[in-house]
């Protein structure tokens, strides 16, 4: 939204997202650029229509967490047309930070080649990559806390105190840990607050989580630390099924990813399965409530996990 103040552009914005009806809006109103998080793509791909014009989408933009390579092959092959963009910003940096350039056909054939990057850093930021305990500069395929400068960015939150927002040379620091490949192109692999501990390893949620959204029958995934008392956490699959796929139990999702992930990550505290998972005003998992109906064990199967958002 501040990015089309920014460029004057009209915004069609919807009070609730019925995917069916926004592909008749895209058709109606003739959209040029559509933005949504990954969970809002699948469900849109997801109800597909056939009769209705899109040819006027110029760009589609992902973004808000990480999506998989399934979402981004599907919205190629529904929207050939159509420029498929992932991009990585927060609201604190003023506009994207990193997203492939859909100007040059150089970087539209690099985002098809690449479907997990999130692009390249955009024209007028400063940015380094380190290692967010020692402070260390990371270099090419190196996972590290991303850290950045720009005009645009924030100058502290509304009556608090930023200072810990920011480094001893004035980078903002994100919170998100990326790395970026030898082309310079960057992935976002997690949030540094979503890590969690089993035995010492570092548990990436973000990883499992692409894992188990490879399952036909899974829609959407969350997966949480469950905390143990002698080993840390055990990670915990929370999954939202795909309506018509049939029945699937939770321990055949949970033999499915151990088939598919070292030892070390396995799901040791099983597969929940929810109607729906609850998320922020802006789509975020909301992971403390997931994490609490997990360390209940509760049976989630005929439960809501939706929240009244942040």
């Amino acid at each position: 939204m501040l990015q089309t103040v920014i460029r004057g552009d009209a915004e069609v914005v919807c009070s609730k997202f019925d995917p069916y009806e926004v592909w008749h809006i895209i058709d109606k109103y003739k959209v040029n650029v559509m933005s949504t998080p990954p969970h809002l793509a699948n469900e849109f791909i997801d109800c597909r229509l056939n009769d209705v014009d899109t040819s006027s989408l110029i760009l589609f933009l992902v973004g808000g967490s990480a999506p998989t390579e399934k979402l981004m092959t599907a919205l190629q092959e529904a929207f050939p047309g159509t420029k498929i963009l992932n991009g990585y910003g927060q609201t604190e940096t003023g506009s994207c930070v990193t997203l492939f350039d859909a100007s040059n056909p150089e970087e539209v054939e690099m985002q098809i080649r690449k479907p997990m990057s999130c692009g390249k850093v955009r024209n007028g930021f400063q940015w380094k990559v380190v290692d967010p305990v020692t402070e260390e500069v990371l270099g090419p395929n190196q996972k590290g806390e991303l850290r950045v400068k720009c005009d645009l960015m924030m100058n502290g939150y509304y009556k608090m105190d930023s200072s810990s927002a920011y480094d001893s040379e004035g980078y903002l620091k994100t919170g998100d840990v990326l790395y970026y490949d030898n082309e310079g192109c960057f992935f976002v692999v997690d949030r540094i607050k979503e890590m969690f501990k089993y035995k010492g390893y570092h548990i990436l949620p973000a990883i499992l989580e692409e894992v188990l959204m490879t399952h036909p029958a899974v829609k959407e995934a969350a997966v949480v630390g469950i905390p143990h008392g002698i080993e840390g956490d055990h990670p915990m699959g929370v999954v939202v099924l795909r309506e018509g796929y049939g029945h699937v139990s939770s321990m055949e999702i949970e033999k499915y990813v151990e088939k598919r992930v070292p030892e070390m990550q396995r799901l040791r505290a099983g597969v929940k399965i929810a109607k729906e998972l609850c998320r922020t005003a802006t789509s975020k998992l909301r992971r403390a409530d997931i994490k609490k109906y997990g360390a209940r064990g509760e049976d989630l199967k005929e439960s809501s996990l939706k929240g009244s958002g942040e």
